[in-house]
């Protein structure tokens, strides 16, 4: 089952850090918390508006991006629910977006159980990311049969092959959402592939009771971004009681380095700097860095070495003014 919606993109929301950044092409992310906190609602709301080019929660968006979820929890009258719950409060007398699509594998086969490493199910995800073009891809409740999640952590090693050669053959970002992990050595393997851990939870009251009314995450692991490494975001989630007017409304930033604009950026090193700015520009030169900088050309030049030393990119031109490519 695809829902295919429809919505013309809306001007910039202007804010820090920019999602694109983050969930760049080839990137692999895995959202994970605690059952029933609202991992779902959150984390489609997020990419949901990705592909408006427009974001309640504080990020800037430097274009709209193309998202496929493949749930395998929803049926088709929860997941419309949930998406008017996401779309009407911003956008009443708009339609859908176009850029996002869904794959509602209950709808499908309710008895389904899912296995990342079986041929047919690998031909099902690669057949609808052709058919709906999507930039990035958003896998959502695989744990809820023991058996997939045993089957998904103890075949890691060939499910990531798989995901890192849809990856490359169709340039799409990959996430997961998940519960919390319990498997010690899982864990160890997603911090050591996935280019962002993020933790989801639902902050303690003063009673100590969750309050089930808000939600926060926080970065564990971001690659092209580190310094937002351990930063938190907290928001109120909107209501279904009022399903047309409810927002989400951020609670607190814990980033002190976002009480100015370009504070973030100033706590990164010249390093981070480059590493950023060459995602999103993926073919340089050192002047390209000198102007990044303002600083020496000897600087730039030893950053780059360091880069290309690393692996995160490679020369591709010899003459004398030199150009080179992000890698990844």
């Amino acid at each position: 089952l695809f829902v295919d919606l429809k919505l013309d993109h809306l001007a910039n929301y202007q804010s820090l850090p920019s999602l694109c950044s983050i969930f760049s092409h080839s990137s692999l992310s895995f959202f994970y918390g605690k059952p029933k906190i609202g991992k779902s609602l959150f984390v489609t709301s997020l990419f949901y508006y990705l592909t408006m080019n427009f974001s309640p929660f504080d990020f800037d968006v430097q274009s709209s991006r193309r998202v496929l979820l493949i749930d395998f929890k929803s049926n088709k009258n929860d997941f419309l629910t949930n998406l008017k719950l996401i779309h009407a409060p911003y956008f009443q007398n708009m339609p859908p977006s176009s850029d996002f699509f869904a794959s509602l594998i209950k709808e499908i086969s309710p008895d389904f159980i899912c296995d990342f490493t079986d041929v047919d199910f690998q031909k099902y995800v690669e057949a609808a990311i052709l058919n709906s073009k999507s930039d990035i891809v958003l896998f959502d409740s695989i744990y809820l049969k023991s058996s997939s999640w045993a089957k998904f952590t103890s075949n890691w090693k060939n499910v990531n092959d798989w995901l890192v050669k849809i990856q490359n053959k169709y340039s799409v970002a990959i996430v997961f959402i998940f519960d919390h992990v319990s498997d010690l050595s899982f864990y160890q393997d997603l911090y050591y592939d996935a280019h962002n851990v993020i933790h989801i939870s639902s902050p303690l009251s003063k009673s100590g009771e969750e309050e089930g009314v808000q939600i926060q995450f926080k970065f564990e692991s971001v690659r092209s971004t580190p310094g937002l490494k351990g930063k938190k975001y907290c928001y109120s989630k909107p209501s279904f009681d009022d399903i047309n007017i409810s927002k989400w409304s951020i609670v607190n930033i814990d980033l002190e380095a976002n009480s100015k604009p370009n504070n973030l950026e100033a706590n990164l090193s010249n390093y981070e700097k480059v590493l950023i700015f060459i995602q999103n520009n993926p073919n340089f030169t050192r002047e390209d860095i000198d102007k990044l900088l303002c600083r020496s050309p000897s600087l730039s030049q030893k950053i780059i070495q360091r880069i290309v030393k690393d692996g995160k990119a490679r020369k591709i031109n010899t003459t004398k003014k030199a150009s080179y490519q992000f890698t990844g």
